[in-house]
């Protein structure tokens, strides 16, 4: 085992864990509010930061300052990461009982630093409930996360961390490492466990917070995507998603020989549910059409707001009478569902269906419209067949 100087490691992983601190603290006041946690992983990079520059100072400031204070704002990054993947997955705060274990914990510190002095039940003790708070952010990320890249190399660097925390915790509790004296230089010891335990952590307690950074990057970019393929008003689908996810229905119609099928849908007389209501009234009519019709499309259909008053709903392997029969149905739902609050109001619908397999999306789309429009020509809450 190489002879490092664990204090100039220790120390040295206070300035790169400063460094991690700020990088997260300005992706806080930069990124979207909705992706929450970044601020305590922050203060709990931050926490590292100061706890290892006092344990770094072991022997050389006062024990309160080096033992019970640098194990303090260890401990605290613990509890501040765990809170802050909580806030990342949109949980509630974390319940009092955890922060009344936290007192009891630095308690416990006291004594055995001043009554009963003792380096291995303190390491037993920050062991047992820094593996604690760590591996609940571990289970919160597993159960509430997806299984893409920066979510399994988060799991995996918090299990790590757990992982080390669990051999020393083994070493202490069984005495495998004969520790010089129990006096506040074992820290520092150069045995092969404790060497690897204070190597490790520096490395695994800089690679959390980066891997926390990369979960909230990959989140921003997926809402950010989600937000340039939808309508913000009602959470369907914009026009130019809607031609990219028919272009390739469209491609999936030509190898399977299945026709795709358009439903052309305006809202009648709008303009004058606005004029006389006022536009939140019309924004509240749009959001209720929207679910009306999200309600009746199955998983592999698409509905889009084209625009306005306007909707386009694409049914993938759907024969031009199943296109009819939904647009009656539509058209039901909205005569039954009365809301309080909102004015009655009905639609007009165009169905177009491929006229073969070759049909590009702009024709499919301009046959609907041209039906669509006649269904307006023809009395409105109509329906009419390209």
């Amino acid at each position: 085992m190489p002879n490092f100087d664990l204090r100039t490691v220790v120390l040295m992983f206070t300035l790169v864990c400063l460094l991690m601190s700020v990088i997260l603290y300005s992706a806080s006041r930069n990124y979207p509010s909705y992706i929450g946690g970044l601020r305590e992983w922050a203060a709990g990079s931050l926490a590292i930061s100061v706890g290892s520059l006092l344990v770094g100072l072991r022997g050389i400031v006062p024990d309160f300052l080096s033992v019970i204070l640098g194990n303090l704002f260890f401990y605290a990054s613990s509890l501040l990461f765990m809170e802050g993947t909580r806030r990342f997955y949109k949980l509630s705060s974390i319940n009092k009982i955890w922060l009344v274990f936290f007192v009891a914990v630095q308690l416990l510190m006291l004594v055995f630093t001043y009554v009963h002095p003792s380096f291995t039940i303190r390491t037993l003790l920050f062991t047992t409930a820094s593996g604690l708070y760590i591996s609940l952010s571990i289970f919160y990320a597993w159960r509430y996360g997806t299984r893409d890249f920066p979510t399994l190399f988060f799991i995996a660097s918090l299990s790590v961390v757990c992982l080390l925390l669990s051999l020393r915790f083994c070493a202490a509790f069984y005495s495998l490492v004969a520790l010089p004296h129990e006096g506040d230089s074992a820290y520092f010891a150069h045995s092969p466990i404790q060497t690897v335990y204070i190597v490790g952590m520096a490395l695994l307690d800089m690679l959390g917070p980066m891997a926390f950074f990369l979960m909230a990057t990959h989140e921003l970019r997926i809402r950010l995507q989600e937000l340039s393929n939808t309508d913000p008003l009602t959470g369907l689908l914009n026009r130019r998603a809607l031609s990219a996810f028919t272009s390739l229905e469209i491609a999936k119609a030509k190898r399977s020989e299945l026709s795709i099928s358009m439903l052309m849908i305006d809202l009648d007389l709008f303009k004058q549910i606005n004029d006389q209501f006022g536009h939140d009234v019309g924004d509240k009519v749009l959001i209720h059409f929207s679910a009306i019709v999200r309600g009746l499309c199955r998983e592999i259909d698409y509905v889009a707001r084209s625009g306005g008053e306007e909707f386009i709903l694409i049914l993938p392997a759907t024969p031009i009478e199943d296109a009819q029969a939904i647009a009656q149905r539509i058209q039901l739902a909205l005569k039954a569902d009365k809301r309080e609050g909102l004015p009655d109001y009905t639609c007009s619908i165009g169905v177009a269906t491929q006229n073969d397999v070759h049909e590009s999306f702009d024709a499919l789309l301009k046959r609907a419209d041209r039906a669509m429009y006649r269904a307006k020509k023809g009395g409105r809450n109509r329906i009419e067949t390209a």
